[in-house]
């Protein structure tokens, strides 16, 4: 599988972004932590979805 052949791939199928299907875990987990009242690792969660945006917006995806 060539270069060529991912970034057409790419071009083809824009709607998949990075790190998608982890962020959706992380927030539903992160749900799930604040109901237990468990602050400091909803934090944290949270934060890893930040993290994960802001490099997304760095990229320019």
């Amino acid at each position: 599988m060539g270069k060529d052949y991912l970034v057409e791939i790419k071009r083809e199928v824009t709607y998949i972004k990075p790190h998608e299907e982890d962020d959706l875990e992380w927030y539903d987990q992160g749900l799930e932590l604040l109901e237990k009242k468990e602050y400091a690792k909803v934090e944290k969660k949270f934060n890893k979805i930040l993290d994960h945006l802001k490099q997304d917006f760095q990229r320019g995806d």
